[in-house]
């Protein structure tokens, strides 16, 4: 699946149709400040910073997390490489 364009928003909510509410919102925040967010062929999100951004940097959530501590985890990643979260 090609990467979604940051200004799609109809692509971003065809991405996300499958994510649980607790993963959509971090997704949707990600998304929001130009981050690109695809789904992977094996049901994972990839979030990468945007382009022309140095060094190109890629974090991977799971679209169900199994349990709490895989939500917060994926969060502390976002916010290592920039994204900023409430």
């Amino acid at each position: 699946m090609p990467i979604t364009p940051p200004t799609s928003s109809n692509n971003i909510n065809r991405i996300l149709r499958a994510a649980r509410p607790e993963v959509r919102a971090v997704l949707r925040a990600a998304h929001d400040q130009k981050y690109l967010v695809r789904h992977t062929s094996g049901g994972h999100y990839a979030i990468s910073t945007p382009p022309g951004t140095h060094p190109k940097q890629t974090v991977f959530s799971p679209s169900t997390p199994s349990d709490r501590k895989s939500v917060q985890r994926v969060k502390a990643k976002l916010r290592h490489i920039g994204v900023k979260l409430t």
